[in-house]
């Protein structure tokens, strides 16, 4: 009787390194609903901080405009950047 030989790790066989785990055992972080408001607070802050900048300067150029009586002028130009955004993006996902 032919004894068999070990089988390798790619014909089945045990690994080499041991046993592998079947999954990655992560530790739980429990947050208190306390902790929960807090980030959603912290996050809505810097939102809000992050959105004040171009908000002050659209407002500023606005005001700018209006007071030189080229209010107009603002309009025009501020559909023709809304446009061209959206017409570049639709041309870019159309080539992508």
């Amino acid at each position: 009787m032919s004894r068999r030989p070990p089988r390798g790790f790619f014909e089945g066989g045990e690994s080499p390194f041991g046993r592998l785990p079947t999954e990655p055992s992560f530790p739980t972080i429990r947050v208190s609903r306390r902790g929960v408001i807090w980030i959603v607070v912290i996050a809505v802050l810097l939102l809000l901080l992050f959105l004040l900048k171009p908000f002050a300067t659209f407002y500023t150029d606005y005001l700018w405009f209006q007071a030189l009586g080229f209010g107009g002028v603002f309009g025009t130009r501020f559909s023709a950047q809304i446009w061209s955004f959206f017409l570049f993006a639709i041309v870019f996902w159309v080539i992508g």
